[in-house]
């Protein structure tokens, strides 16, 4: 499985989410939040607060959404609270 920060387009997105998925089903990604609606809630929590993150890493948070964002964005939802 790719690292969400080596997404850069829509293949790679998909192949991300495709591992992560397997993963996930073969217990080999630790994840907090089991039913759909706690992941939606922390993936939008982690999107809201994703200044604090990028800050954290010392780098500028992104103006725009990209394919990578988004893979940070659910690979965050999976287990930020």
């Amino acid at each position: 499985m790719i690292d969400p920060t080596d997404v850069r387009t829509r293949d790679d997105l998909v192949r991300y989410l495709d591992g992560l998925a397997r993963a996930v089903s073969l217990n080999q990604r630790e994840v907090e939040m089991v039913r759909i609606e706690d992941f939606l809630e922390a993936l939008a929590a982690w999107i809201a607060d994703m200044d604090g993150y990028f800050a954290n890493q010392g780098v500028e948070p992104p103006s725009e959404g990209t394919w990578q964002v988004m893979a940070m964005a659910v690979a965050a939802g999976l287990v930020y609270e």
